[in-house]
């Protein structure tokens, strides 16, 4: 049976046309479908529908304000091991801001392991976030600060002008 199908179909002819036919096929199919949505009123509606619908998602992505993305939480702890990672006893500072991760680094590996601190410096302007050790100066918009731990495991710091700053410190 499929044999006799198959015959059927390769016996048949493509019906022939002239080159105008074809040249003038989609102006044709074009002319008919807006004939025929013109002409009936149901039509109307649904391009009503749809022209009003592209009017409405253009006013959103053109006249609503964009908002810059959130920004993600850091994991200080996980950013230090991988930094210290690849420059082992070099790393002095870890900055971290709004434009991104600084490296302050010793030119020799003379960096003595200890405990990592997290100094948070905030001011008006913005936030700037250090990841520092014991006995390291941190430069924070041309102040300079020390940062130590104390006895009690606490973390101190120092300086000038710590005043203009809301400071917190921790160890990591």
């Amino acid at each position: 049976m499929k044999s006799d199908l198959d015959k059927l179909l390769k016996s048949g002819r493509v019906p022939e046309r002239s080159l105008g036919y074809w040249e003038h096929f989609p102006k044709r199919v074009i002319r008919h479908l807006t004939a025929t949505a013109t002409r009936d009123p149901r039509h109307w509606g649904a391009w009503a529908m749809s022209l009003a619908g592209a009017g409405v998602l253009a006013g959103i992505f053109l006249f609503l304000p964009s908002r810059p993305p959130a920004p993600t939480p850091v994991a200080y702890g996980r950013l230090y091991r991988e930094i210290t990672a690849l420059f082992p006893n070099q790393v002095q500072a870890i900055v971290v801001d709004e434009h991104g991760v600084k490296l302050e680094l010793s030119e020799t590996a003379n960096v003595p392991r200890s405990q990592p601190l997290l100094v948070n410096a905030c001011n008006p302007a913005g936030c700037r976030h250090v990841i520092t050790f014991s006995g390291q100066q941190v430069k924070i918009n041309g102040d300079t600060w020390d940062v130590l731990v104390n006895g009690q495991n606490e973390v101190v710091v120092a300086g000038r002008s710590t005043d203009r700053y809301q400071i917190e410190a921790r160890t990591l």
